[in-house]
């Protein structure tokens, strides 16, 4: 398969399932990539429109009545044809950034980052406790086993880190659902600790699950809250 088919197939993949990790992160880290996938989604939603759907029958039947003519040729058909496509990718240009504010799932991809515990310096410690295990899981990638080990731990005591990251966790395993209990309880407790991490990543859960009144009234909370997450919560709720 040639370079220019690779990257094609890439971009209909991104367009198709922006939520997946690899996806995610490259649309996040690649300005290019993520704007040339959120050309072709654009394109792709004008095409599927029912208008647009009247405009390709539209264009059918000119191209049989321009075909069957005795006066047409081909360079006229050409012509025809040429047109079309423009109108299509002016229309595609258009609703570019109508479909940007009304696809949660592309906001999600494009803010979501996984929270950094504060730093220690574990290697110090002698003993591998089920706490060190699960910060280890966690900041490795291997969110499931972080999932598994948090759970325990919350069994033990009721501690806000660890339902933050718990929570996060289930949100790099693409189960928002599961996260949002976990964010709410810390938004429900007396303790202040994680509250603005949380009303963040809870509104991100509501992004990821496509609820956008849900989210758009946790981030209005974060946009007051006057943290580092403020600027971030006032940039979603520009694009929604």
């Amino acid at each position: 398969m040639s370079e220019e088919l690779n990257k094609y197939d890439e971009v209909e993949k991104a367009v198709d399932n922006p939520s997946e990790e690899r996806i995610r992160l490259k649309l996040r880290d690649d300005a290019a990539f993520a704007k040339e996938v959120a050309f072709h989604a654009g394109l792709k939603k004008a095409i599927s429109d029912q208008g647009a759907f009247e405009f390709e029958a539209m264009l059918t039947e000119v191209e049989d009545r321009l075909y069957n003519s005795k006066k047409s040729n081909l360079r006229i058909v050409r012509w025809a044809i040429s047109i079309a496509a423009s109108i299509v990718l002016i229309i595609g240009a258009y609703t570019l950034m109508e479909w940007r504010a009304a696809d949660p799932e592309y906001l999600f991809a494009q803010h979501f980052q996984a929270y950094q515990p504060g730093h220690t310096d574990r290697s110090a410690e002698t003993v591998v406790t089920d706490e060190l295990r699960a910060f280890e899981a966690y900041e490795q990638g291997n969110y499931e086993r972080a999932i598994a080990l948090f759970s325990n731990l919350l069994i033990e005591q009721d501690n806000p880190q660890y339902r933050l990251l718990l929570a996060i966790s289930w949100m790099q395993q693409d189960q928002p659902g599961q996260a949002i209990p976990a964010l709410k309880d810390i938004l429900s407790e007396n303790d202040t600790s994680y509250q603005v991490e949380a009303a963040w990543y809870l509104a991100l859960a509501y992004l990821q699950m496509g609820e956008l009144p849900e989210a758009k009234a946790q981030l209005k909370r974060v946009e007051a809250s006057n943290s580092k997450f403020s600027p971030l919560a006032r940039q979603v709720l520009e694009e929604l």
